[in-house]
């Protein structure tokens, strides 16, 4: 009985294979033995030789972004490409990388820079970053024949500037291109130090060791990575509460950033930077970002009293404070360097060669003179003109 069963299961197994039915449609693999299948329909003869044709099926392979799959047929996984075969995206392409299908014909997953922009960086991973080299009309202000660094991307993006403080027209300064504090700075450790007044004057913490003069301004120091410097604003602009969740954890929100305050008075504490100066450095780096939300104060004499204490602080400790630090840091726009109008001080003269007043103006713009005129006995005022700074 038991022999009876044993044949009636080859039997089965014969006829579930169907793939032995037509010459060629059978698979072998490696390493079998004692395959039921030397015969004509299978083999395709019943004598002489056999020919048995090798089939492949495609791999994939994942590359990271910024590399490609190279076509050929000898490479492998070795020094010269590794990431599982995956080859660095060459200067002039970009590469989004992903899962990708290997071809003998192609490179695979590498795209040629579109035309007008046919430059990019080895690595790139998107057409954002091909660019086209800089033109004199892409940089502002800058002086004739003047040399320019930076390049015009694809998508509208100007990050041409003038290549350094002297290659600015008369009249313009040069302003150095934001640093990129995330990467600077970072937002995993702790600052070292920190220095504030409130917005009252009545508050104050190591004013002298950073000349700290002004209500509402704080610097925060990272010892080797930098110090930032910025202001403290209390508004009437509400923003929705940034700390959120179980730990108090700090997510900006959509309305927690804004260009411009409505006024200096109110509850709600904003914080904004304006200055980066590097370790060592004695130049700072003018930042031009919004105000970041910080907190609602509950109160406008609250909020005067502690709002830079707490731009500083929360921008210095390493704590949940991280997430804060990375929302401001994060809120700087990034730019190349540039020429910016110089701002020129107007001293009006009075009648004894004096001031009368102090206004200023932005070069290339526009003068406002003073409210009142000057007094002279005897004489009516008739206005200033300017002369050469001389014959002041």
């Amino acid at each position: 009985m038991k022999q009876k069963l044993f044949l009636t299961s080859i039997a089965a197994i014969m006829l579930a294979t169907p793939a032995f039915a037509t010459v060629g449609d059978a698979i072998f693999t490696e390493n079998q033995t004692n395959q039921p299948s030397c015969q004509i329909d299978i083999l395709g003869v019943d004598e002489n030789t056999a020919n048995a044709n090798a089939t492949w099926s495609v791999n994939s392979y994942t590359c990271p972004a910024g590399t490609y799959l190279p076509d050929g047929d000898t490479w492998s996984s070795d020094s010269q490409y590794g990431n599982d075969n995956c080859a660095a995206c060459t200067a002039g392409s970009y590469c989004a990388g992903g899962t990708l299908q290997y071809s003998e014909a192609n490179d695979v997953g590498i795209t040629a820079c579109p035309s007008g922009y046919t430059n990019s960086a080895a690595n790139a991973t998107a057409q954002s970053q091909c660019y086209r080299t800089c033109a004199a009309a892409d940089v502002p202000h800058l002086k004739s024949g003047g040399t320019m660094t930076g390049g015009y991307y694809y998508g509208d993006n100007n990050q041409c500037g003038p290549a350094n403080a002297q290659q600015c027209a008369g009249g313009y300064h040069y302003v150095a291109a934001a640093p990129d504090l995330m990467t600077v700075i970072g937002a995993s450790e702790g600052g070292t130090a920190y220095g504030y007044l409130s917005n009252t004057g009545e508050d104050s913490y190591n004013t002298s060791t950073y000349g700290i003069t002004h209500n509402g301004e704080f610097v925060v120091d990272y010892g080797n990575k930098g110090k930032v410097h910025g202001y403290a604003r209390c508004s009437s602009r509400s923003a929705t509460n940034s700390w959120v969740g179980s730990n108090g954890d700090y997510v900006l929100q959509s309305d927690g950033t804004t260009a411009t305050l409505p006024d200096s008075t109110g509850q709600y504490c904003y914080c904004q930077l304006d200055g980066y100066t590097a370790n060592g450095s004695q130049t700072t780096i003018a930042l031009s970002a919004p105000w970041v939300f910080r907190a609602d104060l509950d109160g406008a004499m609250d909020c005067a009293y502690d709002c830079a204490f707490g731009c500083a602080t929360s921008l210095s400790f390493d704590s949940s404070n991280l997430t804060f630090r990375a929302a401001v840091f994060g809120a700087i726009p990034a730019g190349p360097a540039s020429c910016q109008a110089n701002t020129i001080t107007l001293n009006w003269k009075n009648a004894t060669g004096g001031t009368h007043a102090t206004t200023t103006c932005t070069y290339g713009g526009t003068i406002d003179t003073p409210t009142t005129a000057p007094t002279k006995r005897g004489h009516t005022f008739t206005g200033w003109h300017f002369v050469a700074p001389s014959n002041n």
